[in-house]
């Protein structure tokens, strides 16, 4: 696992000071060199490439346009488990940053986080209950971690849907996004590819 991430800049997540500091240190990134507090639009969502994984993780992701707003759309991701969901998972962020030049510039920011559930708890709650309230499994309605393998539809997730919490700033930009989970033998299990669009914060004041 440590050969993947030669070269890259990794940033563990326990406290929002480390962010602050990974921020600055990335001040030059290519592209990127703008922060601050900041809107997320989701461009677009898709299944990671095989390449990535090191165990099958069947995927599927499909979206439609908001009737009463064009510029919304929602996306529904319908995925198999072959492993439980759960704090035994650990995740990574691996942020690739659209160059200036065109092209994106691989693993440009990978931020690292212990116990996916709790994290996801902490840093997107927002993103976390939708989650609980809009997906079904093998037993039903999911209602909280951990989820047990098996079949899963996720559905009505926004565009517009994602607000990070105890991350205050974030680089501007365009940004493909996967989030990777792995098991405790460093195995990547499970990953969702995004491009988000990272903007300055609306109504700033």
């Amino acid at each position: 696992m440590n050969s993947h991430l030669h070269g890259t800049r990794s940033v563990s997540l326990i406290a929002t000071g480390l962010l602050g500091a990974a921020l600055a240190i990335l001040r030059y990134t290519e592209g990127q060199n703008l922060a601050g507090r900041y809107d997320i639009k989701t461009e677009h969502v898709e299944c990671c490439p095989s390449a990535i994984l090191d165990r099958p993780f069947p995927c599927t992701v499909s979206h439609v346009r908001d009737r009463q707003d064009l510029r919304n759309v929602f996306f529904a991701i319908n995925f198999t488990m072959n492993h439980s969901f759960d704090d035994y998972k650990d995740a990574q962020v691996v942020y690739s940053s659209w160059s200036s030049r065109g092209g994106w510039k691989e693993n440009a920011i990978v931020m690292k986080f212990r116990r996916v559930c709790t994290s996801l708890r902490i840093y997107l709650p927002g993103v976390w209950r939708h989650f609980l309230d809009h997906t079904t499994g093998p037993t039903g309605p999911v209602h909280e971690c951990p989820l047990p393998p098996g079949s899963y539809a996720y559905y009505n997730f926004s565009s517009g849907g994602i607000t990070p919490a105890n991350i205050p700033s974030l680089y501007y930009g365009k940004w493909r996004v996967d989030t990777r989970v792995y098991d405790r033998r460093e195995t990547c299990i499970m990953c969702i590819r995004m491009t988000l669009r990272i903007s300055p914060k609306a109504n700033q004041g």
